[in-house]
């Protein structure tokens, strides 16, 4: 069968799958897809393009958002570094 969109089909107009050096030599065989394949084909990448660039803003904003906290965090340590690097002896 093939896979589209995560779906299984099998249209029932099948071929040979042969040995690109023997082609007495088959393989197995393969559903063949046809107009109707294609176009769902089609639709099925273009939604999974539509989502994996909406995934791709979200992991944007979200590793901004964790290079901030990152940043923030690291001013921190070293302020404090600092502070314990002066601290006066008792």
């Amino acid at each position: 069968p093939m896979v589209i969109g995560g779906e299984r089909i099998e249209t029932g107009n099948t071929a040979a799958m042969v040995m690109p050096c023997d082609h007495g030599h088959s393989l197995g065989s393969y559903h063949q897809a046809g107009a109707a394949e294609a176009t769902r084909a089609i639709d099925a990448a273009t939604a999974a393009k539509h989502d994996r660039e909406r995934s791709e803003e979200h992991t944007s904003e979200h590793q901004s958002r964790v290079n901030l906290v990152c940043s923030l965090l690291l001013e921190k340590k070293k302020e404090t570094h600092t502070y314990l690097l002066y601290l006066p002896p008792f």
